[in-house]
């Protein structure tokens, strides 16, 4: 009677394959299910966002830009070893935060557009104004 079970448990997998592909979930319905997920802070933040990629025609260029086709060269490579290398050896990493700070900017929401120019380090180590 054994065989029963692995049966029944090959008809469940067959029965869940052929309901995922009757039933496809369109990229609205499924957004739909995430925005419900969604505490009110995050619903605000993708908001912005997504208004934000709407309205501005750059992004909305970016975003529907094709795939970079370039192939993949050498010194890519040698860059990534350089990363993993980095990464296995425990160099540590700059926050976003950090970056926004030093670049003269407090709002650290990566969408939102710089408040001032960014700085050079010789104008954030100036405590007075040129002369």
């Amino acid at each position: 009677m054994a065989w029963v079970a692995h049966f029944c448990a090959f008809l469940g997998v067959v029965v869940r394959v052929l309901c995922a592909k009757l039933w496809v979930v369109t990229a609205k319905e499924q957004l739909h299910d995430l925005v419900d997920e969604l505490s009110e802070p995050e619903a605000k933040r993708a908001l912005r966002l997504v208004k934000k990629e709407h309205e501005d025609p750059l992004l909305r260029a970016i975003a529907n830009a094709p795939e970079d086709d370039e192939p993949w060269t050498d010194e890519d490579e040698a860059a990534m070893a350089e990363v993993r290398a980095d990464d296995a050896a425990g160099v540590p990493t700059i926050p976003l935060e950090q970056v926004m700070r030093e670049l003269g900017d407090t709002d650290t929401d990566p969408g939102a557009p710089l408040s001032r120019p960014p700085q050079t380090p010789a104008q954030r180590t100036r405590s007075t104004p040129p002369t």
